[in-house]
């Protein structure tokens, strides 16, 4: 039974939302490692082991989680602008009952 045009829409949409929120996850751990190892590596050339890769791995929690907030921000505004689209009246008309 071929699927209609709409339902392939939705599994495109659906697809690139698991995408996008797959990368927001990857963002998060890729902030931590590279401030770890950034901070690690001026610990080795300072001498002052451990304290800048733990400095480091707090930066890089704090900055991966903005990261997180501003993403799941945006997700949810698009969310948010696509159900105000499906709703009768369209976007920023008002309706009286």
């Amino acid at each position: 039974m071929p699927t209609s045009q709409s339902d392939r829409d939705r599994d495109e949409a659906y697809r690139r939302q698991l995408w996008r929120l797959s990368g927001i996850g990857l963002e998060l751990v890729g902030s931590v490692g590279v401030m770890m190892l950034l901070g690690w590596l001026v610990d080795r050339w300072l001498g002052t082991a451990p304290w800048l890769l733990v400095s480091g791995a707090v930066v890089g929690v704090l900055l991966g989680l903005y990261n997180v907030i501003r993403e799941v921000q945006k997700i949810a505004h698009t969310e948010t602008e696509g159900r105000r689209r499906e709703q009768p009246g369209g976007r920023g008309t008002r309706q009286d009952h």
